[in-house]
């Protein structure tokens, strides 16, 4: 790794480091949870270089997850075992994936177009 690269690198770094010190300033200075919502789904949107987002809740009465916070589509609802969330939603288990679009199993029914 050249010089270039571990500057970068470090910098990616500090960048993420500081987004977590305003989220924990954010966390001490409001009782206004949409607003936090906003601030963590946009910082980890942005740290993880996604393309987009969502903070669920889910409605134990109707087995459903629906979209409380999102970047990159509208609100929705999602049956439990559905897709990748309902999938986490059901199990309990996280799941981590480089491209969520080639995960058979659990292929993404909302894909963003190009």
């Amino acid at each position: 790794m050249d010089i270039a690269q571990k500057l970068r690198q470090v910098t990616e770094e500090a960048l993420r480091l500081m987004a977590i010190v305003e989220i924990g300033k954010l966390l001490n200075s409001t009782l206004d949870l949409d607003a936090l919502l906003e601030v963590i789904l946009d910082t980890a949107v942005k740290n993880l270089k996604a393309e987009r987002g969502t903070v669920y809740m889910i409605d134990h009465e109707k087995q459903e997850l629906w979209s409380l916070v999102q970047r990159g589509k509208e609100k929705f609802r999602l049956p439990i075992g559905q897709g990748i969330a309902g999938d986490v939603a059901q199990s309990g288990k996280s799941v981590i994936l480089d491209d969520a679009y080639q995960d058979p199993p659990r292929q993404s029914r909302y894909r963003l177009s190009s």
